[in-house]
């Protein structure tokens, strides 16, 4: 399975996770500007920004570990132009970490971890 295959697989896996614990997905690989964010969903009165890392080993950290500083301010950025774009300035916020590691033999997810508010803006 290439990189390419693994994320939108990782992707898949993640919104069908959302979903049946009644997220509501707005939208999938938001693009604005030069920032990007895998998933957008909402719960509730709040709109949650989620970064997904699909993994087939954990020997290098979980996926969550990868999302550094200077990730989470790129996520916010984009969450602010998002917000801003769509006229939701309104709700609470979050960014959620979906952490999914692959089998390595066949692809399908073995562990599926979800990080809720895995971060906050300030």
């Amino acid at each position: 399975m290439s990189s390419v295959q693994r994320g939108r697989y990782g992707e898949d896996t993640a919104v069908r996770f959302l979903q049946d614990r009644d997220y509501l997905i707005l939208d999938r690989n938001v693009r604005l500007l030069r920032y990007e964010v895998d998933v957008v969903a909402q719960k509730d009165n709040t709109i949650i920004f989620i970064e997904i890392k699909a993994r087939t080993n954990e020997g290098f950290g979980k996926g969550v570990e990868y999302v550094t500083v200077a990730k989470q301010k790129k996520l916010i950025r984009t969450a602010c132009l998002y917000l801003k774009q769509h006229s939701l300035e309104h709700y609470l916020i979050r960014f959620d970490v979906i952490s999914i590691t692959l089998d390595s033999t066949n692809g399908t997810a073995k562990k599926i971890e979800h990080y809720i508010n895995a971060f906050e803006v300030g």
